[in-house]
């Protein structure tokens, strides 16, 4: 079956791995990147012709409190994040004419690693208390999120950051 309209894309993958910047393997930073940024970025490209032509559509973003906030233990997928925001403002500005509209939609809440080693375990242990501390005092549930992006979808936002 071959659609005839394309008016959404939603990007929510995502992968996180926590370790120190000194303990940060390349694999894992650039598995980061590629699906985090990279990857939303390819199927972006790849949907626009058709918005373009539609003279509509709607992106969003999924990112996370990272894209805002650096926190420690949590460098590269930071900075995965930060890349992501960063590109879907400019786009906002870009697809804009076209009637194309850019989300963000920022998710707070995330599962901790409990058994870490090395020689950072205890700092790394601490921070992710710390972090778990503050992401616990967020009231976003995958619930509550699936209904802000149909929210999102139903009316004309523009660029937004939830």
């Amino acid at each position: 079956m071959k659609w005839k309209s394309l008016d959404v894309l939603i990007n929510n993958a995502g992968v996180c791995f926590r370790s120190v910047a000194e303990q940060m393997d390349a694999k894992s930073e650039l598995e980061q990147m590629q699906t985090n940024y990279l990857g939303p970025m390819m199927l972006i490209r790849k949907v626009l012709p058709t918005m373009r032509e539609n003279g509509r559509g709607k992106i969003i973003n999924v990112s996370s409190a990272a894209g805002l906030l650096g926190m420690p233990t949590m460098g590269s997928y930071s900075a995965s994040k930060h890349a992501l925001e960063g590109a879907s403002e400019s786009l906002w500005h870009e697809l804009r004419p076209f009637g194309i509209n850019v989300t963000v939609v920022r998710t707070s809440k995330s599962i901790l690693a409990e058994k870490v080693s090395g020689p950072f375990s205890d700092f790394y242990y601490y921070m992710a208390k710390f972090i778990s501390m503050l992401m616990g005092r967020s009231d976003s549930t995958s619930a509550s999120i699936a209904i802000r992006i149909r929210e999102i979808i139903k009316t004309s936002y523009t660029l937004k950051i939830i």
